[in-house]
């Protein structure tokens, strides 16, 4: 993760893409959350950047332990992020959005389906938490990815414009 994560930090600086690729810490217990929840300190809060993820264009999400998915619903709720992807801004334009495009890979992702759209938001609409999956090899897929943030942000997409581009990009 290490070195993948400095190969697109080192890429993101230099097409002038905010990515939010950082470590986070999420509070263990009971005690840790309501020092966070007290403090205003959302969980997504970066341990390196020192932001928190609606600063950024876009986010990063790896899932190596099929547990770790059970993370990403308080990490998000507690960072004042909408859990669905169906409440976000999908109409709000990449880099000016309210909050980041949220992107999700890792060894397990392609086989957590409430990550995918198959689980249902409050309102019974079908809906996924991250915006968007990216499956394969990081070293190779993320900066093919990161290209295509950069080009949607230069041409003011909507993360559905690039979602529906990335979908049918080959």
């Amino acid at each position: 993760h290490g070195a993948l994560a400095q190969i697109l930090h080192q890429a993101a600086k230099e097409k002038g893409i905010k990515l939010y690729i950082d470590m986070s810490f999420l509070p263990a217990d009971g005690d840790d959350c309501q020092t966070f929840l007290d403090n205003g300190v959302p969980f997504a809060f970066g341990r390196t950047s020192k932001r928190h993820p609606k600063d950024f264009d876009a986010m990063i999400v790896s899932f190596a332990l099929t547990m770790e998915i059970f993370n990403i619903c308080p990490y998000l709720l507690n960072s004042g992020i909408h859990v669905f992807k169906s409440q976000r801004d999908q109409d709000g334009v990449i880099g000016k959005s309210e909050s980041p495009l949220i992107l999700a890979g890792g060894v397990v992702s392609d086989i957590l389906e409430p990550i995918h759209g198959v689980a249902q938001d409050l309102e019974g609409k079908p809906s996924g938490t991250v915006d968007g999956m990216i499956l394969g090899d990081g070293e190779i897929t993320l900066p093919n990815v990161l290209e295509r943030i950069w080009e949607a942000k230069k041409a003011n997409w909507t993360k559905k414009q690039f979602l529906r581009d990335m979908h049918n990009h080959n």
